[in-house]
Formats: structure tokens, sequence, C-alpha cells
């Protein structure tokens, strides 16, 4: 197991160790911009495709047609597990990997609930990755970790970092997403404490520590949404336990009075193609028009869900 300050740190770690960069990845729309910025301060070359309208992942079939007519062209693919949905799409990596052996595959699970190996991983994956930072399932403020195949040398880099840049890069992303402006990327020390360390074990032992209080939390909320909530707003329940996810008409209408009220929820996550300046991707700016996450961590309570869910029910019919 490897354990950094953050997931993105591993992951650049181990972009910047491969051999050919110029070999683009394939991501999905919809991926956090974090992950699309890790690749570019890497020197890693990738392409952004449409995700599946039924899984809101990487769409397979576009992938598989990507690279079974560029052999040679493309260096793998990064799945992400959106929303942290709890799917296993080992045959999709599978199919990668008989194509070309050489492809490398990551499976990103950040947002799912963490998930300490004691078996190897995969052969079909050659990284798969958690986290445990700011916003994610189990939030400690930092930590990510992940395993990787043996046949890889993991080499952590050691480089600066500056908290302002990495607030000046956040917020310079903020500013192109809700302006719909290409995001012009300059490097800089945002990546993250790469001088951290501490001991898998210590890790481990910190996280699970924590897990079975979150979860609990987690599925008294998520029980009221999904017996309070209209079922057919509701997303299948293999992605509600990141947040709990809602589709609703008029969605930032909806939004503007959670605020007003001095609630909170959140849009995540959009298309990123015209931030970095690639094609549409026209399942992923569709399907994130209406979907609203709600809260379901230690920054809600009962109380606060039974306010949220009273003004979406109030929306829902108007």
């Amino acid at each position: 197991m490897i354990v950094e300050h953050r997931a993105s740190i591993i992951l650049f770690n181990v972009l910047s160790g491969l051999k050919d960069k110029h070999k683009p990845f394939l991501l999905p729309a919809n991926v956090c911009p974090i992950v699309v910025l890790t690749y570019l301060k890497a020197g890693v070359a990738f392409e952004l495709i449409d995700i599946a309208p039924d899984s809101l992942c990487l769409n397979e079939e576009i992938a598989l047609g990507k690279l079974s007519t560029n052999i040679n062209v493309y260096g793998g693919i990064h799945y992400v597990h959106t929303f942290g949905v709890e799917n296993n799409p080992s045959d999709f990596f599978s199919s990668v990997k008989s194509l070309n052996a050489d492809f490398f595959v990551i499976d990103d699970k950040c947002l799912n609930i963490p998930e300490f190996r004691t078996n190897p991983l995969q052969n079909n994956i050659d990284l798969e990755l958690f986290s445990t930072g700011y916003s994610k399932y189990l939030d400690i403020g930092w930590g990510g970790f992940g395993y990787l195949q043996p046949k890889y040398l993991y080499q952590p880099i050691r480089i600066p970092y500056e908290l302002k840049d990495l607030e000046r890069l956040t917020e310079s992303i903020k500013k192109n997403i809700d302006d719909d402006t290409i995001f012009r990327y300059s490097d800089s020390n945002w990546l993250g404490d790469t001088l951290f360390s501490t001991s898998p074990e210590k890790y481990q032992r910190l996280v699970m520590s924590k897990m079975a209080i979150v979860s609990a939390h987690k599925d008294v909320i998520n029980s009221f949404y999904s017996h309070k909530l209209p079922r057919e707003v509701q997303f299948p329940i293999a992605y509600q336990n990141w947040r709990f996810n809602i589709k609703v008409p008029k969605r930032n209408e909806l939004l503007e009075k959670i605020f007003e009220v001095g609630l909170f929820a959140s849009t995540h996550y959009p298309s990123v193609t015209h931030l970095f300046n690639q094609i549409k991707a026209s399942n992923a700016e569709e399907y994130n028009t209406n979907i609203l996450n709600l809260f379901n961590d230690f920054r809600f309570d009962l109380d606060k869900a039974k306010k949220i869910t009273s003004l979406i029910n109030e929306h829902l019919i108007q």
C-alpha cells in the first residue's frame, strides 16, 4: 500500500514514472479537474471522452473503439467511479488489456468507501486509488492511498508546495467553470505536501477507527432522504454512498432557494471538456444539468436534512 498526503500525489508520481508520456490516457469528461491538472503537471497527455448514459462513468464503447483502432497511440485509461458508485468494471478492464497488455489501467475510487486490500490487485488493474481528503466518503482532511502492480517501481518525487498556489489555482478553475471559458495551465507548486510521511499501518488504523461512525451517520441521513424524497428523482442505491444524488428540474433555481435559507448542496461533476479545450461530451453535459448532490456527512445533521428535503419537495410540486 502506498500512502501520501493526497491521492493526486500518488497519481503524479506514477504518471511521472511512465516511459511514454506522449501517449494520451482516456479520461471521462466528468472527471474532477484536479485529476486533469495532475496529468498536466506530470506532463502526460490525456484525452477526455464522453460518459455512458447508464453508468455515468467512462463510456466503455467509445474507449474500446479508440483503443482498438489506435493500439500504439494511447497509453491507457483512467476509470473514475462517478459519485463513488460501487460497480465492478473488471470485464471492461480485461477487454482493454486484451487489446494491448501494455495499456496502463487506473481504477480511481477516490469517492468510494476506503478499502484496504488483503489480496493482490487484479491483473487487469495497474493502479487503484482511494482518498480520505476533503469532502470524500471518509474525510480526515488529508490522505490518499493506492495499490500499484509490483512490476512498477513507485518513486516519490519531492517537489515544493505552497498553499497559496493551490488556492490561486482552485479559484482560477472555479472562475473558468463559472464563466465557461478555457483554462490555461501554468505550472506552480500547488500539488501538495510531498514531504509528508506516515506509516501505512498508522494511517490504516486512523481511517478504520473512524469508519463505523461515518458510515452510521450516512446511513441515518440517507435513510431519511430515501424515504422522504420521491423515488423517481433518486439515483440507484449504488450511487448514494459519497453523497445522496438526485435529479430535479430547474436545478439551479432550487439551489438558489437552498442557499437563501442558509443550507447548501453541490452540483458535481460537470463536463470539463470545454474547460480544457477538448471536444464536446453530450452525455456528460446533458446529465449534469439537473443533478444535485445532497450532503450526508458531518456537515449535515438530520435537522438540516429535514429542512432541505422539505424545500426539494415543495420545489417538485410547483
